[in-house]
């Protein structure tokens, strides 16, 4: 074998090298997993972020808009296909 002809400071050296190489390959790994996992919550959070206040924003111009048809305020083809939509969805 390889490791006979070597003498104990050689075999130390290796094998303090190898457990050492060992611990870094997987710390590195440990880094990699983390990050991508931390990655993808983040943008799950970040997606959840947009999404709200996209329908926030959306919320918020339908009532306007919905409220100045209401009233008569505003005019056209956007309030007349409410008023339609409107008493299609309710029955009698």
């Amino acid at each position: 074998m390889i490791f006979q002809n070597l003498s104990i400071k050689r075999k130390l050296t290796l094998i303090t090298m190898l457990t050492s190489s060992a611990a870094l390959v997987l710390s590195a790994l440990s880094f990699l997993v983390y990050d991508l996992v931390s990655f993808r919550h983040l943008l799950i959070q970040d997606l959840k972020t947009q999404s709200e206040i996209i329908g926030y924003n959306s919320a918020g111009r339908d009532g306007i808009q919905g409220r100045a048809c209401r009233n008569g305020d505003v005019g056209g083809p956007d309030c007349e296909g409410r008023r339609r939509s409107r008493r299609t969805l309710r029955p009698g």
